[in-house]
């Protein structure tokens, strides 16, 4: 076990099936950043600039949590 992952306890969240998955505390924190962002870019109805990259920065975020939990996004294998 690498040792920054010793004081690593995961949270407990209900998944879309209803079913407890385990969480990283960061993703959580991550994910939970990309959803207030998203509400933020849906709050703004005239700056379509500023949306758009709000939208992507909450990208940014849950791909920053899929990595920190090794998700999907990051077991693939490169292709090329």
């Amino acid at each position: 076990m690498n040792p920054s992952e010793a004081n690593i306890v995961p949270v407990k969240a209900v998944g879309d099936n209803g079913m407890i998955e385990m969480q990283h505390p960061r993703a959580a924190k991550y994910r939970d950043t990309a959803e207030t962002l998203r509400r933020l870019a849906g709050r703004l109805h005239f700056d379509f600039g500023r949306r758009a990259e709000l939208m992507v920065l909450a990208d940014e975020f849950d791909r920053l949590a899929d990595y920190v939990e090794g998700g999907p996004s990051y077991n693939r294998p490169a292709t090329e």
